[in-house]
């Protein structure tokens, strides 16, 4: 059996010609972006200037409760590789 039969050969096409394009590069990055923690603070920043400050403070809660699950949860799933 190959690993790339050819039912699959157009659609590995399009994922590669979709992940090199040159003109991609850039929205790819600031979608990504998006999900980074320093979009997180500077969301909150401006939401505690110019929004207002309760839901900057919930969201900051939020941030800081899902890091810290997330960190737990990954340290109890530890485990060494196979």
């Amino acid at each position: 059996m190959e690993v790339f039969s050819p039912f699959w050969m157009p659609g590995i096409e399009i994922i590669r010609v979709l992940q090199t394009a040159p003109a991609l590069f850039i929205p790819m990055r600031a979608v990504s972006w998006l999900g980074e923690e320093s979009f997180f603070i500077l969301l909150i920043a401006f939401l505690f200037a110019a929004v207002r400050p309760s839901l900057a403070v919930r969201l900051l809660v939020l941030l800081i409760i899902t890091n810290y699950v997330n960190h737990m949860g990954k340290w109890m799933l530890h485990g060494p590789r196979p």
